[in-house]
């Protein structure tokens, strides 16, 4: 195996990147549970992918927190991080994404073997991840998401109510009481899609804007302009960044 330092690591909470480092103390740190299923690696900083992709990880198993809620792919070590901290029980199903296999934590022989120590000590990421923590954050963006697409679909595509109760009852996992509330907000205030919308057009600047000042390298750059103008509409602030021949879309 090359272990040669040249791995990164980006953090999908806050895009934050650590590395280069060798292949074993990116595994390491997913054995530690210090890798979410949606954290990104790469070789190069160029190409990005997805870090349960990535075979030497052996992020293969999927966690059932609760009936239906689903966390992983993840690792034997961050399951066992999980146990440990009481965050979840030995009658958790867990899933072997390899083979299908389902069975209760109770009946994996290996996340009752002492993990192995590591070679070398480690620099650790700063701010490990809480499962439940890391969960609400994901269901909170997942709302968002949804009044995004109920604002959109009440106020331009005809969307009825009860469709868009539906959509926060099916899509976004909300409760009766919580999706019938989202549903009549969103047909008198479609303004709370404007988290989302602004977030999305930040995005699409911040790539505009990089793409032709090394990339990742000036995002501190791009977010200290960004943050100079104050509080104007996004619109306006991308006509000041990007110059009067601007021709990119807003998101």
């Amino acid at each position: 195996m090359d272990d040669s330092p040249k791995w990164f690591l980006m953090k999908q909470v806050d895009d934050a990147v650590f590395g280069p480092m060798p292949l074993s103390q990116l595994r390491q740190w997913a054995l530690d549970a210090c890798i979410s299923p949606l954290d990104k690696v790469s070789s190069d900083e160029i190409t990005w992918i997805k870090a349960p992709m990535l075979p030497e990880l052996e992020m293969d198993y999927l966690l059932e927190v609760e009936p239906g809620l689903f966390y992983g792919p993840t690792t034997i070590g961050a399951i066992r991080e999980f146990l440990t901290n009481g965050e979840i029980s030995l009658d958790n199903p867990l899933i072997n994404c390899h083979t299908g296999d389902q069975k209760p934590l109770r009946e994996y022989p290996q996340l009752f073997q002492a993990p192995q120590e590591p070679a070398a000590p480690l620099i650790r990421i700063s701010a490990r991840e809480n499962l439940q923590e890391r969960i609400r954050q994901l269901e909170e963006a997942l709302l968002r998401d949804i009044r995004f697409m109920s604002a959109i679909g009440l106020h331009t595509k005809g969307m009825t109510i009860e469709q868009s109760k539906q959509l926060f009852l099916n899509s976004g996992f909300q409760d009766e009481g919580d999706a019938d509330q989202q549903a009549r907000r969103g047909a008198f205030d479609p303004a709370y899609l404007n988290y989302t919308l602004g977030k999305l057009m930040i995005r699409k600047l911040r790539a505009d804007w990089t793409s032709t000042r090394g990339g990742r390298t000036s995002w501190k750059a791009f977010h200290d302009q960004f943050l100079s103008y104050g509080g104007p509409p996004i619109p306006l602030v991308r006509k000041a960044m990007m110059g009067p021949n601007d021709t990119g879309s807003l998101f």
